[in-house]
């Protein structure tokens, strides 16, 4: 990195943020980038006692690149002007599905060195904005209930917890998913944002 990135991404990470969010483009080295950013943020789950989460086997880049093309990922980061997106490439990314009359999360990771400085909830908001474009009724997700950074986060946005069955189409595949790789149900909840 030149001396001058590396000034300007210590003043972006120490300055309030305006964040800004857009849907990702087509471009094929960002399916690397948010493979490395789901990875980054794979590795807190160790220090909660979910190893089994912090070394499952990540989504394929193929999986990345089609939901690049399908337009389900939205991409996040300081803008432009501040050592954003074009020159840091994003920090965090969601990446969505619409499921009946839901926009379901499939996954929202922000690096570790810039999470609580509001990325995700930008990112939250922008996908409510576009659900609600859409006509769309509601976000949802599946996530952990004790993990500071899963259920509480989202209940801390306006989320609220439903019952699996009431998630819709990719709700009920997903968590069927988790039940067959073993992961206990108690331990995972369905929670929606009404737009």
């Amino acid at each position: 990195m030149k001396p001058e990135e590396t000034l300007a991404l210590e003043r972006a990470k120490t300055a309030p943020i305006t964040w800004e969010i857009c849907k990702a483009e087509r471009e094929q080295s960002l399916a690397c980038r948010l493979l490395a950013i789901e990875y980054a943020c794979s590795h807190p789950f160790l220090f909660v006692g979910l190893e089994r989460v912090a070394w499952r086997p990540l989504p394929s880049l193929t999986s990345y690149r089609q939901a690049l093309v399908d337009g389900r990922v939205w991409i996040g980061g300081p803008p432009a002007d501040r050592a954003g997106p074009s020159r840091l490439g994003p920090l965090g990314f969601c990446m969505a599905t619409t499921s009946g009359n839901d926009l379901h999360i499939d996954e929202l990771d922000v690096l570790p060195s810039w999470q609580n400085k509001g990325l995700a909830s930008a990112l939250i908001a922008q996908l409510a904005k576009d659900a609600k474009a859409q006509g769309l009724a509601r976000l949802t997700l599946t996530t952990f209930v004790a993990v500071p950074w899963n259920a509480p986060f989202y209940a801390r946005r306006g989320f609220r917890k439903i019952a699996p069955k009431a998630g819709g189409p990719c709700v009920t595949r997903e968590w069927q998913r988790l039940i067959d790789k073993g992961i206990d149900p108690s331990s995972r909840c369905v929670m929606a944002l009404d737009l």
